[in-house]
């Protein structure tokens, strides 16, 4: 799909009638990125509502998850007020390319006011389409229009295709609720329904046949059939509970919401709830980036046992490296040739070489220098990989002390910012308005509960053996 051009009439912000031609690179236009930028309130969001009502017929966003449908109104209300009780015309027109074919939808509003009332209701719809053989197509049937775009662009897919700069921020957030959402829409994208319930066909039957092979095998195999049987079920146990854990979570998370949601209307506590939603938004954010310094402290650990070891390096290093400036590593002969001269007794130039005279007790000392290929080779790997540690040991130690700093700064940032909510909860708890006390004292009960669903490690309340 390419947007190309959007016409709204008299909807939300835009007064009469206002386009947006979009860059699409067809024909000799090259670009192909439409930048819209403007304030909080001037509209951005209204044109990428316009083009959902468009496609879809829906009014909600995802974002207007806290609106009450009554208070989502699409019509323009400066021109309801003039209109002296008469209906506004309203409309949104998209059109747009796919697949070479192209296409126009329109759909109409009326609105007009009853007193103060706003009443809105949905009017035609129409869908043309240019095929390519250069035939016309208009629908009109909701249904049928709704199948064509539906087939185009998925309604349960299209805010991952469509989405405004909240969503992106929505999207980079972390939380169980966020990854839940990406989930649903990977889940939709994919199709991955039928193949879920595949896979769970599948594991029932290598359940079943694992079981026959229980009852079948004996020894060694029965025995770790047995226990892949039982890590199996644990594994499946494991899951369910982390599943329930994050049921429970989520269900916490809508609950604060709704308390925040009645908190919110104590016009005399608003600001601390404000300073705390603020402290919590940077708590969160805190906690993700004490969580990457951690994950990337974690792959630098093997890094950090080599500074706790540098007097065993350096003492390696130097043996080896002793070794092969005398010559011993590698040595001047292999060990298998000494070994041939002297089963064979010869030299190499064909003289004998007999036992006990100086030649012969010159070349077992030689023998015993030696070391065979094998352990030659290792030990110059190693003082390769000695040395290259040795050079960049210093950029070790600073690297390694960096990140400790800035993990201690960002503990030191969380500490201070949970005080911060601390403070907040109990000027918030100490309201005069008892029903305020109450929603705050019900507030802090479900974040106890998230605490301790967090902290619970499911693997170890379930008896693995």
């Amino acid at each position: 799909m390419i947007l190309q051009k959007l016409t709204m009439k008299n909807f939300r912000q835009f007064r009469a009638v206002q386009q947006i031609e979009f860059a699409s690179e067809t024909g000799t236009d090259s670009k192909n990125v439409t930048v819209i930028f403007g304030e909080n309130g001037r509209g951005k969001t209204s044109i990428f509502r316009a083009i959902m009502f468009c496609l879809y017929g829906e009014k909600r966003l995802a974002q207007d998850e806290e609106v009450e449908q009554k208070e989502l109104h699409l019509v323009n209300l400066a021109e309801l007020q003039e209109s002296e009780g008469k209906p506004v015309e309203t409309y949104v027109e998209l059109e747009f390319q796919h697949k070479e074919e192209q296409y126009k939808i329109k759909r109409n509003l009326l609105g007009m006011l009853d007193g103060k009332k706003r009443i809105e209701q949905t009017d035609e719809v129409l869908l043309s389409c240019i095929k390519i053989d250069g035939n016309a197509q208009n629908v009109k049937d909701p249904d049928e229009i709704a199948t064509i775009i539906n087939a185009i662009l998925d309604k349960n897919v299209r805010e991952y295709f469509l989405f405004d700069g909240e969503k992106i921020q929505r999207l980079t957030l972390a939380n169980i609720e966020q990854r839940r959402e990406i989930a649903r829409g990977i889940r939709n994208l994919l199709n991955i329904d039928s193949l879920e319930k595949a896979i769970k066909a599948t594991q029932r039957l290598k359940k079943n046949l694992n079981d026959e092979l229980s009852k079948k095998s004996t020894g060694e195999y029965g025995k770790t059939i047995n226990q892949l049987n039982e890590l199996d079920e644990n594994r499946i146990k494991i899951k369910s509970r982390l599943e329930q854990l994050e049921d429970e979570l989520s269900h916490a998370a809508i609950e604060k919401k709704h308390v925040d949601k009645e908190l919110d209307k104590f016009k005399e506590i608003r600001h601390l709830l404000i300073d705390r939603a603020e402290a919590e938004n940077n708590l969160d954010q805190l906690q993700e980036q004490g969580r990457n310094l951690l994950l990337e402290m974690k792959t630098k650990t093997w890094k950090a046992s080599l500074l706790l070891l540098s007097n065993t390096v350096d003492y390696v290093f130097t043996a080896i490296d002793q070794k092969k400036k005398k010559g011993e590593i590698p040595s001047e002969m292999r060990k298998g040739l000494i070994e041939k001269i002297l089963s064979e007794k010869k030299c190499i130039c064909k003289r004998d070489l007999l036992p006990g005279t100086e030649s012969f007790k010159e070349i077992v000392l030689w023998k015993n220098k030696t070391c065979n290929e094998e352990l030659e080779s290792s030990a110059l790997d190693m003082w390769r990989d000695l040395s290259n540690i040795r050079s960049h040991r210093e950029d070790i130690a600073v690297s390694i002390e960096t990140l400790l700093q800035k993990h201690a700064i960002c503990r030191n940032e969380i500490d201070k910012c949970r005080a911060k909510i601390d403070s907040l909860n109990n000027k918030i708890g100490s309201s005069e308005r008892k029903d305020a006390t109450k929603l705050e004292k019900h507030r802090e009960n479900i974040e106890k509960k998230q605490i301790n669903i967090e902290a619970e490690p499911p693997c170890v309340r379930i008896d693995v053996r």
